[in-house]
Parts: structure tokens; C-alpha cells; sequence
């Protein structure tokens, strides 16, 4: 979209894609691949901190009556290389559990980078749930 804001007009664009691979190796599991590019006319001095980064990632799921499922995807800034990886995975254990895990991991964030906060917050977090 563009805006007029303050006088000022700039442009700010995402687009992407996802295309599943259905019953891989004659299995009724599916892989997706994911991609998107992030763009804002801004650069680093606007306020959206996602300026020109790209997106890569992979949908995995069983198709399982437990419902297992993995997506997982990097993320790379393409004006200072920072990049990151996201994983999420769920399962349901019997008829009540799910067990969820979690992570975000950040790696060569230069100072200068918004999420240089984050350089060393990597998280993973392990869940178990029961539902009743």
C-alpha cells in the first residue's frame, strides 16, 4: 500500500506464497514451502522495523489422528544479514494431552538492527496441556 503521512508518501508491501506438496513418499503427510518478502520504503529510520527481510519456511504435517504438525521457517534482514528461526511443533497425546513446542532463535543482529535486543533472547518453551 502507499500512504500520505505527515506529508510524507512512502510505500510498504508484503507478498508471499505457500505450496503444499500433498502425500509425499506416498504418505498422507504433507509438506508446504512458504515464502514472503517484506519491503518498506522507510528503511531502518521508519518505524516498522521489518524493512526488507525475506521469509523461508516449511509446513510439515502427519495428517495423523494425533495431529502432528511442524512449521518452521528462517528469516533474514537482506540490508545487514540478520536472521532467525522460528519452530513450532504440536502433538496430541491420547485424548486429552497436546504437547506444543516452541522456539525463536536470533543470530548476527548488529547493533543497529531494531531487534538487536533480542540477539540474546532466544526462547524455547516446551508445553504440555490437558484439555478436560
Amino acid at each position: 500500500f502507499t500512504r500520505d503521512e505527515l506529508g510524507d508518501r512512502y510505500i510498504q508491501a508484503s507478498g508471499g506464497f505457500e505450496y503444499t506438496f500433498y502425500s509425499i513418499f506416498e504418505t498422507p503427510a504433507d509438506l508446504g514451502i512458504v515464502g514472503e518478502f517484506i519491503y518498506d520504503e522507510r528503511g531502518k529510520g521508519g518505524p516498522n522495523p521489518l524493512d526488507r527481510e525475506a521469509v523461508i519456511g516449511f509446513r510439515w504435517a502427519a495428517n495423523d489422528v494425533q495431529s502432528t504438525a511442524i512449521l518452521t521457517g528462517a528469516f533474514m534482514d537482506i540490508d545487514n544479514e540478520a536472521w532467525g528461526v522460528a519452530i513450532e511443533a504440536e502433538r496430541r497425546i491420547g485424548s486429552d494431552l497436546f504437547l506444543t513446542l516452541e522456539a525463536r532463535l536470533f543470530e548476527d543482529v548488529p547493533v543497529i538492527d531494531p531487534f538487536f535486543s533480542f540477539e540474546d533472547e532466544d526462547f524455547v518453551q516446551l508445553r504440555l496441556a490437558r484439555y478436560f
